[in-house]
């Protein structure tokens, strides 16, 4: 397979600037260039001719989605799975049961030299995790006055467009239904939903009950993500053992080792979700593409000396696993993502 090179990654340009002015000049200024001729064919290639758009050479591309990382709290740990295809299959080990055998039916026995090899045999229960690249859709109207600072202007697309990238795809790893969006982990059957005590109340009890049904692996990688409503209710965590302080820590914003991290991404106090204990890093997250265009004749705007600009990013995630397992040893369920249930009866 043929290597690809530095002007292959970059479409021919430059720079990041360099593309979008390009981007300007034939959108907006009506000229041609044949390096954006080349790019828009490309998008017929993608499964995507809906806006008529160009598609991001790669270099710029990841580099829009690396502020999309930054301050991300799902893409910064789910594991990114590039997409060739409109649709990639990757298998998923059904880990039902690790009681007895590992990873779907991996089985492992210590067996005396003398001892009969054949009947120690498994077949691992191999499922399938299909990612299917979702459009999302992302609009802004910018002055033409920045647009006209080639340098500053893709410093803006970058941030802003990145940002928002990185915004709607964390909530969708948390809320989304599956159906044309990511499926989000507390619909997902996946996720292991624990009911609370009281309606409307967070408290130590569910604090242990979340931690009970976490998957072991989890506290080595895992945060406690609390709707921001959530806050004045750690201020009034009370315990038996009278050891609050140190299964919450306020100071450094700790629950039992890990990180309490406050979001507006979840759902606000008294819903199921308003805390959900998770380990992104059994999240998949398949990338597949960014296209861009431009529009400076629409109603209102082009008076105001403004122009259009859309990106459209092909994406889709979802839990690594479809269910929640039997630990080795214990009895009760365990999973990467447990919620925070309404109380039952």
């Amino acid at each position: 397979m043929m290597k690809k090179t530095q002007s292959d990654k970059t479409g021919g340009f430059e720079d990041f600037g360099e593309f979008l002015d390009a981007v300007k000049r034939v959108y907006i200024d009506s000229q041609s260039d044949g390096r954006i001729d080349d790019l828009r064919a490309k998008v017929m290639t993608i499964g995507t001719d809906s806006s008529g758009g160009v598609l991001v050479p790669e270099q710029f591309a990841e580099e829009i989605f690396a502020h999309a990382i930054e301050e991300s709290v799902v893409m910064s740990k789910a594991f990114i799975q590039p997409m060739k295809t409109d649709k990639v299959n990757m298998p998923r080990l059904r880990d039902a049961d690790r009681s007895s055998n590992m990873f779907g039916g991996v089985s492992f026995n210590w067996l005396t030299e003398t001892a009969d090899r054949s009947t120690n045999e498994a077949s691992p229960a191999v499922a399938e995790l299909e990612l299917e690249a979702n459009n999302g859709i992302a609009t802004a109207y910018v002055s033409n006055n920045l647009i006209a600072d080639a340098y500053d202007f893709a410093a803006f697309f970058r941030y802003a467009f990145g940002k928002t990238v990185g915004f709607y795809v964390d909530a969708a790893a948390f809320n989304g239904t599956g159906n044309g969006q990511p499926l989000g982990v507390i619909p997902s059957g996946a996720a292991i939903a624990v009911s609370r005590s009281s309606a409307n109340k967070v408290d130590m009890v569910d604090l242990k009950n979340l931690a009970k049904r976490f998957s072991p692996s989890g506290w080595r990688r895992g945060d406690l993500f609390i709707n921001q409503e959530v806050i004045p209710q750690f201020f009034e965590l009370q315990s038996e053992a009278a050891n609050s302080v140190s299964v919450v820590n306020l100071m450094t914003r700790k629950f039992f080792g890990i990180d309490v991290v406050p979001t507006e991404y979840i759902p606000a106090l008294g819903t199921k979700g308003d805390v959900v204990l998770a380990d992104f890093s059994q999240y998949v997250i398949g990338k597949r593409s960014l296209v861009i265009s431009a529009s400076g004749h629409v109603p209102d705007y082009f008076q105001a000396n403004k122009t259009l600009w859309k990106i459209e990013v092909r994406i889709d995630g979802q839990p690594a696993v479809d269910a929640a397992y039997t630990p080795y040893k214990g009895s009760s369920t365990v999973s990467p993502f447990i919620v925070l249930d309404d109380p039952t009866g």
